[in-house]
């Protein structure tokens, strides 16, 4: 388990976003190491790893919803393969999850997480707490402010 130093937090510059999610970013590859083999990514998702990575998100997401979101799989291949554009891939996941834009980025994540964060509520407050405008209901343009945020 990561424990951090401390003495090391007291000295942390709250100002430098960057610095903040490097601080505190680790990898137990115990963990995460399902998470990382599932995004496949240079590949593209079958539906069973799409499934799992739905699952991983969330533990409540039920059958209904996987099927919903599976109709996005096509769309999520061609926009990870850069034959669609992020509006296109938007408008997909704007269809999948007419509400609750935590889902909609998700959709991004799973198709380009080097570009396109994980982001829930968790993320948002930090935010706020750092001085920027995330309130609910979570938008693309709140996703837009995180992302520009920390440097993404």
């Amino acid at each position: 388990m990561y424990t951090p130093n401390l003495r090391d937090v007291a000295h942390f510059d709250m100002a430098d976003a960057r610095a903040f999610v490097d601080f505190w970013n680790y990898v137990s590859t115990e963990d995460h190491s399902a998470y990382f083999r599932e995004l496949n990514v240079g590949n593209p998702l079958t539906e069973k790893t799409f499934r799992e990575l739905l699952g991983w998100k969330s533990f409540h997401f039920t059958e209904e919803r996987k099927l919903k979101a599976l109709t996005s799989l096509s769309a999520i291949n061609r926009f990870r393969n850069d034959e669609i554009a992020e509006d296109d891939m938007r408008r997909a996941a704007d269809q999948v999850f007419p509400s609750g834009g935590v889902w909609k980025f998700l959709l991004l994540h799973i198709a380009k997480p080097h570009i396109y964060p994980l982001a829930d509520e968790n993320v948002f407050r930090v935010c706020a707490l750092h001085g920027r405008e995330t309130k609910q209901p979570y938008t693309w343009k709140t996703y837009e402010t995180y992302r520009d945020y920390f440097g993404l």
